[in-house]
C-alpha cells in the first residue's frame, strides 16, 4: 500500500530563447523528489515541493518543480552532448528511490539562412513554376509556409498551387492572378525566419489576330492609268503611289501582351498590288548621285526600269543602269590615294600632259608638284623601314648566339634551361627535400639566373630554416643529361593520345655533382622506329634524410610517384583527356584542338612562389595548374579552347560568400593577371570559368600558368575554406620510449594532400584522416588528444595545442602541422589508440574527431586505390552524335530550346556570350565540351543529359540520343536470378517480374515469326490510330474513349449551354471527379461508392473490367516496364467513367497505405473493417463488409485476402525516394534491363513499391492476374497514380508532361513497353496515356491528409494525429484489433497513443459504455 508510484514523470522540452524549462514530477507515497541532470544532482533550494492530497484516493503525493535555464543547458551541452533530466521519488529511506523516464532539454533555434531559397522570375503563363525553399537548420525541425505579398498562403485555398512534401511552392499553371511576391517562412518555437520575396510575374505575349479581309477597289481605266504613269514616269515614288494596291491588317490582341510580354513579330498590314491587263511601258528611274571614289578611283551612279515598270509585254528601258568615271576629272576634293605619284594605275588622259620635270623646272600642274613631293615621302619611308629591319636581324643574332652559349653551358653541368619563348615551355614539377647547405646555395644561385619565369629551382631556403622542403620543378629531355643533345624528330604512333609511360628506375644522374645522388625516373614513349632516340622526359627527384637513409639510396619506382605532379603526352586531333588523378588536375582535350601531333603536358605545383603576388584579403583556392607544349615543339595555335579541371578548397556555402577570380600567366614575360572575375565577364576576358562545389573547370584557347583565388565578399559573414586532416605516427620500434604525432592541415585539394603523404612516406603510418572542416581566417586552431590508450601518456603541453590565426594562416602555407608527442610506458601492452579533437575557436559547431587505433590503421584516401588511368580517349558522346546534336542546336530559334536553353539548364549560362565568340567553333560543341569535363566518369550523365533535352522541349535531339543509347557500347549485365537486388523481398519481386518480361517477349517473337503485321517496334496488328498531341478523346462513339468533358455530355444525358458547361438532368454541372482518400470520404459519399461497386457486379460491367486486367497481366505493356503507369492510368479512368455513368458526383478514391504502415500491425486498421473493405475469416475470404461474398471470376466464392504473411506497405521515405527522381527513366522505370542496358534495375522505382502492397495483401491480390478482383486494387492504384501525378507536377514542365518517355530500348524492356506501342486491348499507344487531358478534364486529386503540431485535425474521425517525432497522420485501429507492442517499446506514451487510437474509433462504433471500458481495460 505504501509503495512509491510516479503518477507524472519529467516531460522532453525546449529552451526558448530566455524562457527556462519547468520540469515536473508528481509521486505518490513519496517523502522526497529531487532532480538529476547529466549525472549532477539539482541543489534542493530550486526544488519547488508542495504536498497534496489525490481526491480519488485520499492518497498524499508529493509535486515538485525545478526550472532548467538556457546557461545550464548550454554549458553542459558544450561539455558532455545532450542535457538529460530525471527525478527520483524516495520514501524515508532512499534506498527505496523510484526514477522517472530521462527527459531531454534542448536550446530552441533556428538558423539564419536559408539552404535555398526562391528566386525572381518572369514566367510566361501556362508554365509550371517551382519556387524551392529548403529552410535553415533548426531544432525542433521547422515548417514551411509561404507568403503572398505578405499573406500566408492555405494548403486548400488554390487547387493550383501545390505545397509540395520538399517545402517547395509548385504552380501547376501559371495565371496572371498568380504575379506577386512570394516568401517562404520557416517556422518554429524559437523563431521564425523569411526569406527576400522573389517576385514573380507572369506575362503573356502578344499574338496577333487574323487577317482582315482586303479592302481597296482594283477597278483600272486603262488610257486614264496610262495617261497618269506618262505624267510621272521617272519618278518612282509617285509611280508606285498611284500603282492601284489592296491592304489587310491585323491587330495584336488575341491575347494582347500583359505584364511586359513580347510585342507581336511581324508587320500589322500587309499590301497586295492589284492584277490588271494594261499595257505598260518601262520607264527609267532618276540617276542616283555619284559615290564616293573607291578603291580604282572611281565614281559610279545607277538607275532602275522601275518608274513604271514594263508590265503585260511593255517595252524594257533602252540604255545603261550604271555609269562611271574617273575621280581625277575632277580638280577638286581629291582624295588622298587618287593623288598622282600615290595612285596604283597610269595618270589618265583627262589630265593635262606634261614633260618630265627636273629639280630646276616649274611644274607647269599643281598635280605634279604634289606628284614630287610624295616620291620623297615614298622613299625616305622605305629607308626607315629598311633600317629598322637591320637592326631587328642584328637583335634576332645577338640572341641566337646568346642562347647557344646558355645551352652548351648548361649542358656541362648537366641541368638543361629551356628557352624563354612566348608559350609555356617547361613546368616545375616535383619537390626535393635537401638537408646539405651546399646543395642548396648552389640551387639558390641558379635559381636567380634562371633565364625563364617559369623556372625557379629553389625557394631560397637557408641553412636556418632546412627542416622545410625545398620545391624544385625541372622539365628536361632524356638526352640533356648524358650526351650533347636529343632529337624530337620522333613521333608515336598507332595512338591518337599516348601516354609517355615506361618507367626506369637504373638511371642516375651524371657525377660530378651533388645533384648526382638521388633517383633519375625516366618515362619514355613508345615508337615503332627506333628504341634509342625516344622523346622522354625526366625527373630529378632528391631527397636528404640523414637520419634514415644516405643520399646515396636509391629510390624504388613504387615510392615517388611522379605522375602525381606532372604528365607529358602525344596528342593530335582526336579528342583525349589527361588526367593527374592524386593531384585531382585532368585537362580535356576536343576534336581539333590540335591540328597536328604534339607533345604537351600537364603539370601541378603548390610552391608557394609559384603563386601569385596578392592583395589582402585575397587568398589562393587552388594549386597552380601548368599546361604548355614540351620543349622543341614548333609554335602552335589552340584551335578551340581546352578545358581544365581542378579542385579547389572553398566552402559555397552559404552562396555568394566568395569573389572568385582567375589568376594567369600567359608566358609573354608580363607576370601574373586577372583573367577573369566571376560574375564581371565581359566579351574580353579570355577564359570561361565553372564552379562546382569542390571542383573549377576552365576553358581555355592559350597555354599558360593558372590558379584560382577568393576574397570574403561579405564582411557580416565569413567565409571559409575546406581543410584536410591527416595524423600520423612514428612507426616503431621507438626510440628512448617516445613517440610522436603529427596532425596535418591542408586545403581540400588533391595537390596538397598528395604532398603530405609523399613527405610521410617511408616515415610515418597514417593513423586517421578526415574530409571538410570548415575554417575561417579569423580563429585560432586547436587541436585535443583524448582518450588516449592507458599505457601512453602525452607529455605536458602536448595534450592540447593551439596554433593562432598569426600562424595557420588559413592554411595558405601547405604542410601546416602540429606534433604531439607522447610517452610510452615500459610494459605497454596495449595498441596505441585514442582520438584527436580539432575545432576552431568561434567555429566550435564544426569540429572533426580522428579517431584512431595504430592496429587498424586506415585504408587511406581512397584516390590512392583507384587505378592510374591518366590518359584516355573514352567520352560520354561520340563525334558523330556530338556533331548531330550540334546541327540541331546551334541554328538560333527559340533562346529555351536551342543552345542558349542548353546552357542554361545546365547552369553555363552566367557568360553565355563566351561560347559564341570563339572563332571557327560551334556554341553547341563548347558547351558539351565542358558538360564532358563536368560529368566525367559519370555513369548517369547522358540519362541526365537526355532528360535535359526533354524538358527543353527538343523531341529531335531526344530521338538523336536515344538512338545513340541503344548502341550496344554497354556491358552491363543484370543476373538472371535478380541476385542483385538489396533484400530478399525485392529478389522476389525481380523475378516475377522478370518472368513476365520474359513471357511478353516470347509473344513478341510469335507475333514476329507468324509475320503479324506490326507497325512500329512492339505494336500489334491492331495497330493504333496516330492523333496529333490531345488530338484524342474529343468525340466518341463510346464513353470510355472520351478524353474531355465535352465528350462525355451526352453520354450522360447532359447538355451544353452558352458557357460550354455539360448540365445534367439534375440542373448540375458535370464536372472532373474528384479523387479523395477513401477515409476522407463522408459516409454518404462513402455509401455512394460502395453502392455504384455493387451495382457495377450485379451488372457484370465490374467483371469485364477484371478480364480486361487479367489478359494484359501477362505479355503485355501494362507490367514489367515503362509502359506500368500509363496502362494503369488509363484503365482506371474506363473503370471511373464506368462508375459515373452509374453517379456522376463519384470518383475512384485512393488509399493512402502509408498511414495504415505507421501501425504496429496494420492488420489493425480500421480500413479492414467492416465499414470499408470488410474483414476475413480464418480461410482468408472477405465475409463482412460492402464486398462479403463477391465471386471472383475464377467461380472462387469470396475475395480473398491474406494480409501481413509477406511484403510491406508503403513509406514515406518511399513516396519521397519516387518524388526525388529528376530522370522519368528512374520514374517510367526499366524494372527488368537485360545485358547491354545502359540504365541499371532501379529496385526504388514505384513498381517495385507497388508491387510489394500486393504481396503484402496478398489472396487475389497477389498475382496481376486475380487482382482485381478485389476493389481495393483501385484503390491501391489510384493513390500510386496520384505519387506518378506530384512527380509530374514537381518535375516536368507542362509540355514535357506529354511526350517525355524512356527510350525505345529492346535491351533494356520488351518491345511491348516502346512509347508507340499498342496500350492493349484499346486502340491506343502507351504514349497517349502521358496526356495532360487526364488531369486537366476527367479527374483531380485532394491533398493527402495532414496535421501540424498547432492543428492535429486529419479531417476524418478515422485518422488521427500522431505528433511523437513528427506530425503525421494515421489510421485509427478497428474495434477488435491486434496491440502488438513487440515492435514498439511499453511505454506510458506508447500505451496513450493506443488509448487515443481506440478510444476516438469506439466513441463512433461502442454502442454501450461497459464495452468501451472493457476495450479500455485491455489496452491498458
Amino acid at each position: 500500500m505504501n509503495e512509491i508510484v510516479l503518477l507524472e514523470s519529467p516531460k522532453s522540452g525546449y529552451v526558448v530563447r530566455s524562457r527556462p524549462v519547468i520540469l515536473t514530477c508528481k509521486a505518490l507515497n513519496a517523502k522526497r523528489i529531487r532532480f538529476k541532470c547529466n549525472s549532477r544532482w539539482i541543489d534542493d533550494s530550486r526544488h519547488d515541493i508542495q504536498e497534496h492530497t489525490d481526491t480519488t484516493t485520499n492518497r498524499p503525493y508529493l509535486r515538485a518543480t525545478v526550472e532548467i535555464t538556457r546557461q545550464e543547458v548550454e554549458a553542459n551541452v558544450a561539455d558532455l552532448g545532450d542535457f538529460s533530466c530525471q527525478c527520483y521519488a524516495s520514501g524515508h529511506l532512499d534506498s527505496q528511490a523510484v526514477r522517472s523516464e530521462t527527459a531531454k532539454i534542448r536550446v530552441a533555434y533556428i538558423r539564419k539562412h536559408f539552404y535555398q531559397v526562391p528566386i525572381t522570375e518572369r514566367i510566361p503563363e501556362g508554365r509550371t513554376v517551382q519556387l524551392p525553399c529548403v529552410p535553415p537548420d533548426a531544432d525542433p525541425k521547422a515548417e514551411i509556409f509561404w507568403l503572398k505579398n505578405g499573406a500566408e498562403l492555405q494548403r486548400d485555398s488554390d487547387s493550383n498551387l501545390i505545397l509540395a512534401n520538399d517545402g517547395s511552392l509548385i504552380i501547376s499553371a501559371a495565371r496572371l492572378t498568380d504575379s506577386g511576391n512570394y516568401t517562404c517562412e520557416a517556422r518554429n518555437l524559437a523563431n521564425r525566419r523569411l526569406t527576400d520575396p522573389a517576385q514573380i510575374t507572369v506575362f503573356v505575349d502578344g499574338q496577333w489576330s487574323e487577317w482582315s479581309s482586303w479592302s481597296g477597289a482594283c477597278r483600272i481605266e486603262c488610257e486614264s492609268f496610262s495617261s497618269k504613269l506618262q505624267m510621272l514616269q521617272g519618278d518612282s515614288k509617285s509611280v508606285e503611289s498611284l500603282m492601284p494596291k489592296q491592304r489587310r491588317t491585323r491587330t495584336c490582341n488575341n491575347p494582347a501582351p500583359l505584364n511586359g510580354g513580347q510585342q507581336c513579330f511581324g508587320e500589322e498590314e500587309e499590301f497586295q498590288s492589284c492584277s490588271h491587263n494594261c499595257l505598260i511601258n518601262g520607264a527609267w528611274s532618276r540617276w542616283s548621285p555619284w559615290s564616293e571614289c573607291n578603291d580604282q578611283c572611281q565614281r559610279v551612279r545607277s538607275r532602275s526600269c522601275a518608274a513604271p515598270s514594263p508590265v503585260n509585254g511593255g517595252a524594257f528601258c533602252q540604255g545603261l543602269d550604271l555609269e562611271s568615271t574617273n575621280c581625277t576629272a575632277s580638280n577638286s576634293n581629291l582624295p588622298s590615294h587618287c593623288l598622282p605619284g600615290v595612285m596604283s594605275v597610269p595618270i589618265p588622259s583627262a589630265l593635262p600632259s606634261a614633260k618630265p620635270s627636273t629639280v630646276m623646272d616649274k611644274p607647269s600642274h599643281p598635280s605634279q608638284s604634289l606628284l614630287l613631293d610624295n616620291e620623297v615621302f615614298v622613299y625616305a619611308s622605305l629607308g626607315c623601314v629598311a633600317f629598322l629591319l637591320l637592326i631587328i636581324m642584328a637583335l634576332v643574332a645577338a640572341l641566337f648566339c646568346r642562347r647557344r652559349r646558355c645551352f652548351n653551358s648548361n649542358k656541362k653541368d648537366n641541368i638543361y634551361f629551356p628557352d624563354n619563348s612566348g608559350h609555356v615551355r617547361t613546368m616545375l614539377l616535383q619537390q626535393k627535400q635537401s638537408l646539405l647547405g651546399d646543395f642548396i646555395a648552389s640551387e639558390a644561385k641558379l635559381s636567380r639566373n634562371s633565364p625563364t619565369p617559369f623556372l625557379a629551382l629553389s625557394n631560397a631556403t637557408t641553412l636556418n630554416n632546412s627542416g622545410l622542403l625545398n620545391t624544385t620543378y625541372t622539365l628536361k629531355s632524356a638526352k640533356s643529361i648524358n650526351s650533347s643533345g636529343y632529337s624530337v624528330n620522333r613521333r608515336i604512333t598507332g595512338s591518337r593520345a599516348a601516354l609517355i609511360t615506361d618507367y626506369s628506375s637504373n638511371g642516375s644522374a651524371s657525377s660530378g655533382g651533388s645533384s648526382g645522388c638521388g633517383k633519375i625516373t625516366l618515362l619514355r614513349s613508345e615508337s615503332r622506329n627506333s628504341a634509342d632516340e625516344n622523346y622522354a622526359t625526366l625527373y630529378d627527384y632528391t631527397k636528404y634524410t640523414p637520419s634514415i637513409r644516405t643520399c646515396t639510396e636509391d629510390f624504388s619506382s613504387s615510392e615517388h610517384d611522379q605522375s602525381a605532379t606532372i604528365i607529358a603526352a602525344q596528342v593530335d586531333s582526336e579528342p583525349s583527356r589527361i588526367e593527374l588523378k592524386r593531384s585531382g588536375v585532368a585537362l580535356s582535350l576536343s576534336t581539333k584542338t590540335f591540328l597536328e601531333e604534339r607533345m604537351i603536358f600537364l603539370a601541378v605545383s603548390d610552391d608557394i612562389n609559384e603563386r601569385p603576388f596578392l592583395q589582402e584579403p585575397e587568398t589562393c583556392l587552388s594549386s597552380v595548374i601548368i599546361y604548355g607544349l614540351c620543349e622543341s615543339e614548333p609554335e602552335t595555335v589552340l584551335c578551340r579552347p581546352a578545358v581544365i579541371s581542378f579542385e579547389h578548397c572553398a566552402s559555397m556555402f552559404p552562396k555568394d560568400n566568395w569573389q572568385f577570380i582567375v589568376y594567369v600567366d600567359w608566358g609573354q614575360g608580363s607576370g601574373w593577371e586577372v583573367a577573369c572575375r566571376l560574375g564581371e565577364e565581359n566579351l574580353n576576358t579570355p577564359v570561361y570559368a565553372f564552379l562546382e562545389r569542390q571542383r573549377c573547370h576552365l576553358m581555355t584557347d592559350q597555354f599558360g600558368r593558372f590558379c584560382l583565388v577568393g576574397r570574403p565578399k561579405r564582411a557580416n559573414v565569413a567565409a571559409q575554406k575546406r581543410v584536410h586532416l591527416a595524423a600520423y605516427c612514428t612507426p616503431m620500434p621507438l626510440v628512448r620510449n617516445e613517440l610522436s604525432i603529427r596532425v596535418y592541415c591542408v586545403p581540400e585539394i588533391g595537390m596538397a594532400i598528395e604532398s603530405v603523404r609523399k613527405q610521410e612516406e617511408g616515415h610515418g603510418v597514417l593513423l586517421a584522416e578526415a574530409e571538410d572542416l570548415l575554417m575561417k581566417e579569423k580563429g585560432s586552431l586547436c587541436c585535443c588528444l583524448e582518450d588516449i590508450s592507458s599505457d601512453y601518456t602525452p607529455k605536458p603541453g602536448s595534450q592540447y595545442l593551439e596554433i593562432p590565426d598569426t600562424h595557420h594562416l588559413w592554411c595558405s602555407q601547405n604542410g601546416l602541422h602540429c606534433s604531439i608527442s607522447i610517452q610510452v610506458n615500459e610494459n605497454a601492452s596495449e595498441p596505441l589508440a585514442g582520438r584527436i579533437v580539432i575545432y576552431q575557436k568561434g567555429n566550435s559547431s564544426d569540429r572533426q574527431i580522428l579517431e584512431f587505433n595504430l592496429e587498424k590503421p586506415p585504408l587511406g584516401h581512397g584516390r590512392l586505390n583507384s587505378e592510374e588511368k591518366l590518359v584516355s580517349t573514352e567520352f560520354q558522346l561520340g563525334g558523330e552524335i556530338k556533331r548531330h546534336l550540334t546541327l540541331l542546336l546551334d541554328p538560333p530559334t527559340d533562346p529555351d530550346r536551342d543552345w542558349r536553353g542548353l546552357a542554361k539548364k545546365l547552369g553555363y549560362d552566367r557568360y553565355i556570350q563566351y561560347f559564341a565568340t570563339r572563332p571557327g567553333c560551334s556554341p553547341t560543341s563548347l558547351i558539351l565540351d565542358l558538360w564532358e569535363s563536368c560529368v566525367s566518369g559519370s555513369e548517369r550523365a547522358l540519362l541526365d543529359l537526355l532528360q535535359t533535352l526533354r524538358v527543353m522541349g527538343r523531341p529531335d535531339a531526344v530521338m538523336a540520343l536515344e538512338q545513340y543509347l541503344s548502341s550496344p557500347l554497354y556491358d552491363f549485365t543484370p543476373p538472371k536470378d535478380c541476385s542483385d537486388a538489396p533484400t530478399e523481398e525485392l529478389r522476389q519481386i525481380c523475378l516475377r517480374l522478370r518472368a513476365k518480361d520474359k513471357i511478353a517477349r516470347r509473344k513478341f517473337e510469335d507475333q514476329r515469326n507468324n509475320r503479324t503485321q506490326i507497325g512500329p517496334p512492339g505494336v500489334s496488328s491492331r495497330q493504333p490510330i496516330i492523333l496529333p498531341l490531345n488530338g484524342r478523346g474529343q468525340v466518341a462513339t463510346r464513353p470510355h474513349e472520351c478524353m474531355t468533358l465535352h465528350c462525355l455530355c451526352p453520354f450522360f444525358s447532359g447538355k451544353l449551354n452558352s458557357q460550354g458547361m455539360c448540365i445534367l438532368k439534375n440542373g448540375l454541372p458535370l464536372g472532373p471527379a474528384f479523387r479523395k482518400e477513401y477515409r476522407l470520404l463522408s459516409e454518404t459519399e462513402r455509401m455512394k461508392f460502395h453502392n455504384a461497386l455493387k451495382k457495377m457486379k450485379a451488372s457484370g460491367e465490374y467483371n469485364r473490367f477484371s478480364y480486361e486486367h487479367k489478359e494484359v497481366a501477362d505479355g503485355s505493356g501494362a507490367h514489367s516496364g515503362p509502359g506500368f503507369l500509363p496502362w494503369h492510368r488509363e484503365f482506371l479512368k474506363r473503370f471511373e467513367i464506368s462508375l459515373r455513368l452509374i453517379d456522376p458526383t463519384l470518383a475512384i478514391p485512393y488509399w493512402d497505405s502509408v498511414m495504415d504502415g505507421y501501425l504496429p500491425d496494420p492488420r489493425d486498421s480500421i480500413m479492414f473493417s467492416n465499414d470499408f473493405v470488410g474483414e476475413t475469416d480464418l480461410n482468408g475470404n472477405v465475409v463482412t463488409g460492402p464486398f462479403a461474398f463477391w465471386k471472383t471470376i475464377e467461380r472462387h466464392p469470396a475475395i480473398r485476402r491474406n494480409l501481413s504473411r509477406e511484403g510491406h506497405l508503403l513509406t514515406e521515405p518511399q513516396v519521397n525516394l519516387v518524388l526525388a527522381q529528376t530522370n522519368i527513366e528512374y520514374v517510367l522505370a526499366f524494372t527488368v534491363p537485360l545485358m547491354g542496358c545502359p540504365y541499371p534495375p532501379n529496385f526504388n522505382a514505384i513498381e517495385y513499391s507497388h508491387s510489394k502492397v500486393h504481396i503484402w495483401l496478398g489472396g487475389d491480390m497477389f498475382d496481376q492476374i486475380t487482382s482485381a478482383n478485389d476493389p481495393i486494387f483501385y484503390l491501391h492504384h489510384s493513390f500510386i497514380d496520384l505519387i506518378w501525378e506530384n512527380w509530374r507536377l514537381l518535375r516536368q514542365p507542362r509540355d514535357a508532361r506529354e511526350f517525355a518517355y524512356p527510350p525505345d530500348l529492346p535491351q533494356c524492356a520488351s518491345p511491348f513497353h516502346f512509347s508507340r506501342s499498342q496500350l492493349a486491348p484499346y486502340n491506343l499507344m502507351l504514349r497517349d496515356g502521358l496526356s495532360n487531358l487526364y488531369t486537366d478534364e476527367l479527374y483531380k486529386y485532394a491533398p493527402r491528409a495532414t496535421c501540424t503540431i498547432e492543428n492535429q485535425n486529419c479531417g476524418s474521425e478515422y485518422l488521427f494525429c500522431d505528433s511523437r517525432e513528427f506530425p503525421h497522420c494515421v489510421s485509427k485501429i478497428k474495434i477488435g484489433g491486434r496491440f502488438n507492442f513487440a515492435k514498439r517499446p511499453v511505454t506510458n506514451a506508447n500505451r496513450l497513443i493506443m488509448f487515443l487510437m481506440i478510444a476516438k474509433i469506439a466513441t463512433f462504433h461502442v454502442p454501450n459504455g461497459n464495452l468501451m471500458a472493457n476495450v479500455l481495460k485491455e489496452a491498458l
